[in-house]
């Protein structure tokens, strides 16, 4: 394994739950002892009262530790986990259902009936009970609960309708909070049991009430700001029926809000980019590099993102390690296979031709960068002039937006498998040039 993939490995080990778990959730006798980072130890007796949701990509392993901790008081739990897990996921405990649902991240029925479940458990609760909610990227699509009378294709139909017309990630979370009876807080807000939500972020600026659509957070958000927005953005007259009656109704008075403050309910962020980079840094440290994180709120344009990355890689010399975490995005032109950490990879590689001494990786952390087998991928200036060599026209490759497969016939692909983490994506970048030696 080169000392790159090494590298990012160490970040995604330091994002796993045996690592972010156990020094907030601790168990002493008959106490449980939940410590958010910074505050006060939160001590509540154990008398099996403990009930577990879980939902999103990286919560199997958070559910083992749990489970490992509180085996005997649990009484009852469900999981809603990624349809792609089917075949290689063993419940932790036969009091967890896992319902393996939302394929391609598309909210299904299977999702549903998970979610409908979660809410139907906790509304039986007492104030003696303890949920400990286990959530993570991925969560929203694995949580969906929309009204009766709107229909989950109504529901998707409209997401699209306003993601297409430009609706930035608060306005899409503002709508699917209004059409929804379980997120926007209405998950903690519906039990008299003692709420505890250990959330992993996968977004940029951390915000707890963004992952998963905040079902154990309490929405400032309102009926008539979802409908403001869809009128913005110029939709209003294109949604389902079913989905305008319903926003009307909520912004009319005829159903209630989503709940304003939740009195239950302790949310503490467990995980993010921050804590992986941090661990990279250490060890990179430790190998001699000079480190410096340049940004943990990484977006835009995936080759934008390479253009600006390489050009920092070129300002430096000596031994540096260049970090970077975040999320870009990519316009789809072409029919090919890859991913938002893939095309960055390929786009670096073309403008590293030539160049020593520079090594680029960029992947996710989930380990599956879009619909490919591959986290990411790693070059360096030799990449493309030996890809040519087979070939492979690396400008073609990326025009047609195929980074998976240059990169499966060039090589360079990591392919690590689901890491049962995901904070996002990171960057990290390789200096050892001597300042003679720049190319």
């Amino acid at each position: 394994m080169s000392e790159i993939e090494e590298l990012f490995l160490q970040g995604v080990r330091a994002v796993s739950a045996d690592r972010f778990l156990r020094p907030v959730l601790q168990r002493d006798g008959a106490m449980l002892r939940v410590i958010p980072p910074g505050q006060q130890a939160i001590s509540v007796p154990l008398d099996r009262n403990v009930v577990v949701l879980a939902f999103g990509k990286a919560v199997l392993r958070m559910l083992h530790v749990v489970c490992g901790l509180l085996e005997d008081h649990i009484t009852q739990g469900i999981a809603s986990v990624p349809f792609e897990h089917k075949d290689m996921t063993v419940s932790p405990s036969n009091k967890i259902t896992l319902y393996f649902g939302s394929p391609k991240n598309t909210a299904d029925a299977v999702a549903c009936e998970a979610a409908r479940k979660m809410l139907d458990l906790v509304r039986g609760l007492k104030v003696s009970d303890i949920v400990l909610v286990l959530v993570s990227g991925g969560g929203s699509a694995l949580l969906p609960l929309p009204p009766d009378g709107v229909t989950v294709a109504d529901k998707a139909a409209a997401s699209t309708l306003l993601s297409r017309a430009g609706a930035t990630i608060n306005e899409l979370n503002t709508f699917r909070k209004h059409m929804s009876l379980i997120k926007g807080g209405q998950l903690a807000a519906a039990t008299k049991a003692q709420v505890f939500s250990f959330i992993v972020s996968d977004v940029i600026g951390d915000d707890i009430g963004i992952i998963a659509s905040g079902p154990t957070v309490a929405d400032s958000s309102t009926f008539a700001d979802a409908v403001s927005i869809c009128h913005r953005r110029g939709v209003w007259d294109s949604l389902p029926a079913s989905v305008r009656g319903w926003l009307q109704a909520g912004e009319s008075g005829r159903v209630p809000e989503t709940p304003k403050a939740i009195a239950n309910a302790v949310n503490i962020l467990v995980a993010n980019s921050g804590l992986a980079l941090r661990a990279i840094a250490d060890r990179a440290a430790a190998q001699g590099y000079a480190v410096e994180c340049l940004t943990s709120t990484l977006q835009g344009d995936a080759c934008a993102a390479a253009a600006w990355l390489v050009g920092q890689a070129r300002a430096r010399t000596g031994r540096v390690c260049l970090l970077a975490g975040g999320e870009t995005t990519v316009t789809v032109r072409g029919h090919g296979r890859g991913g938002r950490s893939q095309e960055l990879a390929l786009k670096a590689a073309l403008l590293l031709r030539g160049t020593t001494g520079i090594t680029l990786l960029a992947a996710g952390t989930d380990g599956q960068d879009g619909p490919t087998d591959a986290a990411g991928a790693i070059v360096d200036g030799r990449t493309i002039s030996s890809a040519e060599q087979h070939g492979l026209d690396g400008l073609a490759y990326l025009a047609d937006n195929d980074s998976y497969t240059f990169f499966a016939r060039a090589g360079g692909l990591i392919k690590c498998g689901p890491t049962d983490t995901n904070v996002m994506d990171l960057c990290i970048v390789l200096v050892d040039n001597p300042p003679d030696k720049m190319a």
